[in-house]
């Protein structure tokens, strides 16, 4: 083609395109006149058109024609609302501010205390004579009376349903005032309790992870009396021995000194010094330092702290047995000289400068001697004889207390106790997720740990006057998870913070088979084949509550050694092989397995007679019993010899009775 050619069909284009676009203007002129002669659209006729076509094509982009032609939507409700993701900062931010509004809704919902006191009031005025027992009674008529003067808040109370669940055949068709009263107390109790617990679900989904619940009881330790077994016994009720309270003081001192045992080293030097020392006979401790100093001694037996600086300077020197306790201090400068012993116990205190000489001895003899230059306090605190002496050319304070004074150790405990929290937070969360979240999933369901118990028993510590008993049996006591963390910190001879099999082997009595541990060392959660304290945790928990569900499920996991899901003979006889090395190393007989296997099943009674499931565990009440003569030397010769130690018992028993007479 040429050149020519290219321009002419170039010129044609540009006509058709011209001629295109008189054509469009045309159009539009035409379409203009014609929109003239038709009625004007109002602005709100305009909005609502907009309206109507934006909600349709909303939801054919959503693909929800269908469910809106048919009606669908309005019975079929959505089971599913997906949750912002981390990037959608603005809708968390929302869902968190409308869960919080409606928590406060719900809590505004309960009865405060005043209109607690208002129900009780208006149920003492109608209550239904005869009064039996002098206890006040009520029936369905006045029940409902009350009922309509009590408020919109007490409605949901007031119903033929919680009248019948509170009717027990009483021959008037009454109630009784005080039952329903602690009914109404425990529901807003409980719903203020699940409240509480939602405010720590993140997810808002009914839930509480692990750091969920380590926040809340976190939180709710300051409501809880600390140390109450000590504060107890220092307010003046001395329900509790002395030597108890000093084992408790030197325990827990010792549990602090080992989670800062790495900041103590023996030590001679001009800056900072530190002398640690801790035995269980002889303990020596000696300190000698230009600048400030610490001498620390403890002892089962006899111990000696000596402390000489130029600086401010601590002695402490604790002895736990009946002994002799000394502690020294020489300085030029302030200077605390601090000895308790269970027998003798001797303070002395040398300083140029304000000094405090502190001797605390439970049982017998108390001697503190104080001589200053400055300001100086001696204080001596004994519970048999007791001497204070202080000497000085300055303003001094001689005390002599007796039979005791446990002021100061107060003190040191609740300085001491910040750095036991998160053992204490760790050791309460545990129980919760052993027994409620045996899976493992990693979280609670908030309505679980309402139903469960343990919450009543963590919130039980809140009464001052409970006994020490009661404190010793709760998990959540003070003094227990202190046990539990004690004996933890016991088998870690290595001081790594980590246990290991051969430590492990030591728990208890020593029994525990070598075929067991190894178990649980391959199936719990280890660290380079070392187990941690959460673990150590579950482990005690499992011993300790051999009757329950989740503990026999925890065993059952370790002794399943196949992993079908049932115990048949070769897993019986795998362990209790063990058990017969044991008694064989303490010279005894061993038992036939044949005799023992043919017991198991005996008390067992399983479903299919070679083998044995964790439900037939359960269902059979002997579980416990089982899996301890299968792991445990001591369990298995206390089960063996059971009807000699009954009789021993019963002989004993008798005994007491006749000597009584």
């Amino acid at each position: 083609m040429t050149l020519t050619g290219q321009q002419e069909e170039e010129s044609s284009l540009d006509d058709v395109g011209v001629m295109d676009f008189r054509n469009k203007l045309r159009r539009c002129v035409e379409l203009n006149k014609k929109g003239t002669d038709q009625p004007v659209v109002s602005e709100g006729e305009k909005e609502a058109e907009e309206t109507r076509l934006f909600s349709t094509y909303y939801h054919q982009w959503k693909g929800e024609d269908n469910c809106y032609n048919t009606g669908t939507y309005r019975i079929i409700p959505k089971f599913y609302h997906k949750l912002p993701s981390e990037d959608e900062i603005l809708l968390q931010k929302v869902r968190e501010e409308a869960r919080a509004l409606f928590l406060q809704r719900r809590s505004r919902d309960l009865l405060g205390n005043e209109e607690l006191q208002h129900l009780w009031f208006l149920l003492d005025k109608h209550h239904t004579p005869p009064v039996i027992a002098d206890e006040q009674m009520i029936n369905y008529t006045d029940f409902l009376k009350v009922s309509t003067e009590a408020g919109t808040k007490c409605k949901s109370f007031f119903t033929a349903t919680v009248f019948a669940k509170l009717y027990q055949k009483e021959p008037h068709g009454r109630i009784s005032i005080m039952q329903f009263f602690n009914y109404v107390m425990r529901k807003v109790w409980l719903h203020q309790t699940r409240i509480g617990l939602s405010l720590y679900d993140v997810t808002g989904l009914g839930y509480l992870k692990e750091i969920d619940l380590e926040n809340y009881i976190l939180e709710l330790i300051p409501t809880l009396p600390r140390n109450s077994q000590i504060q107890t016994w220092i307010s003046g009720g001395h329900s509790i021995p002395p030597d108890r309270i000093y084992i408790s003081f030197l325990s827990f001192f010792h549990i602090y000194l080992r989670i800062h045992e790495r900041y103590l080293s023996h030590s001679l030097t001009r800056s900072l010094s530190c002398s640690f020392s801790l035995s269980h006979s002889l303990s020596l401790s000696v300190c000698l330092s230009r600048s400030p100093s610490l001498s620390l001694c403890l002892s089962r037996s006899l111990s000696l702290s000596l402390c000489l600086s130029r600086s401010p300077s601590l002695s402490l020197c604790l002895s736990r047995s009946p002994s002799l306790s000394l502690s020294v201090c020489l300085a030029h400068h302030l200077s605390l000289s601090l000895s308790v012993s269970l027998t003798i116990s001797l303070s002395l205190c040398l300083s140029r400068s304000p000094s405090l000489s502190l001797s605390v001895c439970l049982l017998t003899i108390s001697l503190s001697l104080c001589l200053s230059g400055s300001p100086s306090l001696s204080l001596s605190v004994s519970l048999t004889i007791s001497l204070s002496l202080c000497l000085s050319r300055s303003p001094s304070l001689s005390l002599s207390r007796s039979p005791s004074c446990f002021i100061l150790l107060s003190f040191y405990l609740n300085v001491l106790e910040r750095s036991f929290y998160s053992f204490y937070v760790c050791t309460a969360v545990r129980k919760f997720f052993f027994f409620l979240d045996p899976m493992r999933t990693g979280k609670i369901k908030i309505l679980d740990i309402l139903a469960c118990s343990f919450l009543d028993d963590l919130l039980e510590l809140r009464d001052e006057e409970l006994s020490r008993e009661m404190q010793e049996s709760n998990w959540f006591s003070a003094p227990s998870a202190l046990r539990v963390y004690g004996q933890y910190l016991n088998l870690d001879r290595d001081h790594n913070g980590m246990l290991s099999k051969e430590e492990l082997a030591r728990y208890g009595t020593g029994t525990l088979t070598d075929v067991f541990l190894d178990r649980v060392f391959q199936e719990c959660l280890t660290y380079d084949g070392e187990m941690d304290y959460k673990t150590y945790l579950d482990f005690v928990l499992a011993l300790e509550n051999r009757k329950e569900p989740q503990a026999l499920q925890y065993l059952f996991r370790i002794l399943d050694v196949e992993q079908k899901g049932f115990l048949n003979v070769f897993s019986l006889n795998y362990f209790y092989r063990a058990i017969q090395e044991q008694m064989r190393r303490h010279n005894q007989d061993p038992i036939s397995f044949e005799d023992v296997k043919d017991e198991i099943f005996d008390m067992v009674k399983p479903k299919d007679p070679l083998k044995i499931t964790l439900q037939d565990l359960i269902y059979s009440g002997k579980g416990d019993t089982v899996l301890s003569i299968l792991i445990d030397l001591n369990d298995f010769w206390t089960y063996e010899n059971r009807e000699y130690i009954v009789l021993d018992a019963a002989a004993a028993t008798s005994d007491a009775d006749e000597a009584e007479i």
